[in-house]
This record gives C-alpha cells, sequence and structure tokens, in this order.
C-alpha cells in the first residue's frame, strides 16, 4: 500500500519534494526513481475515488486536507 501511495500522490500532485517530506525520506532522488511515472494521473484519480459502501457500516469520511 505504501508504493501504491507514493505513486499515486506522485502522479496527482507531481511534487516530489513534498512526496519525501510525507514519506520521511531524506533525498528526492530514491522517490524520483522508483515512484516517477509509476501511473498516469487518470488512473491515480481512479484509485483516488475507491471507497467503502456506505451501508450501514461504521464508516466515518474524513474531510479533505486544507492545502497550506
Amino acid at each position: 500500500m505504501q508504493h501504491t501511495f507514493y505513486s499515486n500522490w506522485l502522479a496527482m500532485h507531481r511534487d516530489v519534494n513534498k512526496l519525501a517530506l510525507i514519506s520521511g525520506h531524506s533525498g528526492v532522488d530514491t522517490m524520483w526513481k522508483h515512484y516517477h511515472q509509476g501511473t498516469k494521473k487518470a488512473e491515480a484519480e481512479k484509485f483516488r475515488s475507491i471507497v467503502p459502501p456506505n451501508k450501514g457500516a461504521k464508516v466515518i469520511p474524513f474531510p479533505e486536507a486544507k492545502q497550506a
């Protein structure tokens, strides 16, 4: 899941420096090498839209994070 998150996040946001900060990596070279073009933006958007069905389950939606 970690690699899926990184690939999709980079495809959506195109900011390898911020991805390195989010992931805790000290440099961007490894992040860029492994996750650049790991997936296309359209595929990342499709993946991000996956949500569990709301059938009375105890699922609490999180609000979107505000960009600084």
